[in-house]
């Protein structure tokens, strides 16, 4: 019988194989598209056609392997070296470490769902690229939450920073993650009153580490190297509305200036211009996204009711 993490590894390879949104290719080609930086046609490296997965999901020992993509099949799997197994290529992702037999898979969910919603976007841009490029100067991505792996999945920031590079020196990319909660987001609602309708703050390893997250952080290291790609900027609309907006940039630094944040005007022109009052922090695109996949409160409220009677007639 299959162990919980076997089957959970196959579930989640099925998930990007048989989802291609729509579009000629699914999101596990996608994936090795992004991985392998396909996008970069015959200019790659030989170091950008592998992938050095950090352990073996297939071995307790857990050694770790280099994935080339010359030894991928037409699956898009891997023969372990070890045991002769199949590794799939989501198995990059590195779940595999966090899937307990007995306690469950729950730890795996923030990290896949981030995962899932970066390569649903990228597999955009990918489409994009491929028939309609010029549409990239057009077309505004929202992340939610901010611009970045954590996890297990952090190492993903990697090839996501080379695939923002590649795009800023060949195409753009006008992409913001909008923050809803978190320490940012609370620090942002406490300097309401002093930040000026319409302006931004550019936040510095010195402002953060200072106001926001006390600690000396890292000296020789911008904050969250090693899983964002993405700047963080606090910004207050004109009618007063607080965002903590994550932008991509070349590379991070520990003190940013507006120099170093790709299209950042055209970023909060646009925040500016989607913003709603549904709920703090709201944008229409994403207020209405969360509103589609919610159950309504009327007939949620009815299931819950007839759940409850029929529970307490037995």
């Amino acid at each position: 019988a299959s162990t919980l993490k076997e089957s959970v590894l196959k579930a989640v390879f099925e998930f990007f194989s048989h989802n291609t949104l729509d579009e000629n290719k699914s999101l596990i080609d996608t994936l090795a598209w992004f991985i392998f930086k396909r996008y970069k046609l015959n200019d790659r490296t030989e170091e950008e056609k592998r992938w050095n997965l950090a352990t073996n999901p297939l071995t307790l020992e857990g050694n770790q392997i280099v994935l080339r993509e010359r030894d991928m099949d037409r699956n898009y799997t891997f023969s372990c070296p070890e045991t002769g197994g199949k590794i799939y290529l989501t198995d990059i992702f590195r779940l595999h470490e966090v899937i307990d037999e007995e306690t469950g898979a729950a730890g795996i969910l923030g990290y896949l769902l981030n995962t899932v919603e970066h390569l649903i976007m990228i597999h955009i841009i990918r489409q994009l690229i491929n028939i309609q490029p010029e549409k990239l100067k057009q077309v505004f991505f929202i992340k939610d939450g901010s611009t970045g792996f954590f996890g297990q999945t952090a190492l993903l920031h990697d090839p996501m920073q080379d695939l923002v590079n590649w795009l800023l020196d060949h195409h753009n990319i006008l992409l913001a993650g909008l923050e809803k909660s978190g320490a940012f987001v609370d620090h942002a609602q406490a300097i309401q009153k002093n930040l000026e309708p319409g302006k931004a703050l550019i936040l510095t390893d010195d402002y953060i580490y200072r106001y926001i997250l006390p600690g000396s952080g890292d000296p020789n290291r911008p904050y969250a190297s090693t899983s964002n790609y993405g700047h963080k900027v606090i910004f207050k609309t004109k009618g007063g509305q607080m965002y903590v907006v994550s932008v991509p940039v070349r590379e991070l630094k520990k003190n940013p200036t507006e120099a170093d944040l790709p299209n950042l005007q055209v970023i909060l022109n646009n925040v500016e211009a989607l913003r709603c009052d549904m709920y703090d922090s709201a944008l229409f695109p994403v207020a209405l996204v969360n509103k589609l996949v919610s159950l309504s409160a009327h007939p949620s409220q009815r299931i819950l009711q007839k759940f409850a009677s029929q529970s307490v007639s037995r």
